[in-house]
């Protein structure tokens, strides 16, 4: 026939016997060895905050991110993201400063599909090596 496991007689076989039986082992005080660093300046900060800035400082903290809301145009310009987009956009310098900013200069192609190959692109990748002495 078939098991039931919510049906247990336990006169004929307790089949949670064996957890009953497991060793158990408290690890409450056991250390992570990776938030190790975490831990050390939370109990140095611990000296010389109030308890009350302790707690608040052990409470797991969030990156900022943008909300979805806010994507809208418009309301993206508002936010400081928005406003230094604008500072770097802004095209009203002078005449005689031509040059481009260097903050949007890149040098990197993203092109993967027409990679530029040849000895000539190898050389300005990889410079010469130095030459050297032979020894005597």
């Amino acid at each position: 026939g078939a098991i039931f496991r919510d049906i247990i007689i336990e006169s004929e076989y307790d089949p949670l016997e064996p957890n009953r039986n497991c060793i158990k082992v408290d690890s409450s005080d056991v250390r992570d060895p990776c938030s190790r660093v975490v831990d050390k300046n939370l109990e140095e900060s611990g000296m010389l905050d109030s308890p009350s800035a302790m707690a608040a400082a052990k409470v797991a903290r969030t990156r900022d991110s943008l909300e979805v809301t806010m994507w809208g145009t418009g309301k993206i310009e508002s936010t400081p993201h928005g406003f230094f987009a604008k500072i770097m956009a802004n095209e009203s310098k002078p005449a005689a400063d031509k040059q481009k900013s260097k903050t949007w200069d890149s040098r990197i192609p993203f092109d993967h599909y027409n990679v530029a190959v040849g000895k000539a692109i190898t050389d300005t990748e990889f410079p010469r090596g130095k030459r050297t002495a032979p020894q005597i």
